[in-house]
């Protein structure tokens, strides 16, 4: 029973931290979009581009900030699930 809990919590473990830095990654990826996005705006108000890159690349931002939601939704789930492991929560360890 000991080894089912300490393999549960290292389970947990791995997972929050793994969600953590996929959503630190993706806010990087994510400031990178916004920078490319100005970038963008600026070539299409001087006629260097087309407006569709702009409306493609908004996509692509829109995507890695979906992604990031998504990884945090998985460090939510990941805490509980450590909680749960713990039978404390979190809160309470810290």
């Amino acid at each position: 029973a000991a080894w089912a809990a300490r393999t549960r919590v290292r389970a947990a473990m791995l997972e929050l931290y793994s969600a953590e830095e996929s959503g630190a990654l993706l806010s990087a990826e994510v400031a990178l979009h916004e920078e490319a996005l100005t970038r963008l705006a600026a070539q299409i108000k001087a006629g260097e581009i087309a407006p569709l890159e702009l409306t493609r690349r908004r996509i692509e931002a829109n995507a890695a900030r979906l992604s990031r939601l998504e990884a945090r939704l998985q460090a939510q789930q990941a805490i509980g699930a450590l909680e749960a492991a713990l039978q404390v929560p979190l809160r309470s360890v810290k």
